[in-house]
């Protein structure tokens, strides 16, 4: 959930900075901070999916010959 408030406000800053702030001097470090907040986000997600793998609570959906979604939980289960 952090990661993804964190990544939301990405664009109220990056929105500011390139359609409000007209001098170089104001919006550069709101670029520069939404730049670091977007890499923190994906920073937190690949930490939380590594937690999940770890866990084996990743959920998968793979697809059948059929195109037909299916879901597994567990990386040997069976797809239902």
């Amino acid at each position: 959930i952090a990661a993804f408030e964190l990544a939301t406000s990405v664009s109220k800053l990056t929105g500011k900075a390139c359609f409000q702030l007209k001098e170089k001097s104001d919006y550069m470090p709101l670029l520069a901070a939404a730049h670091e907040m977007m890499r923190t986000a994906a920073i937190m997600c690949d930490e939380a999916r590594e937690i999940e793998k770890y866990n084996d609570t990743v959920i998968r959906k793979p697809h059948n010959s059929k195109q037909q979604l299916l879901t597994k939980k567990g990386l040997y289960d069976k797809e239902t």
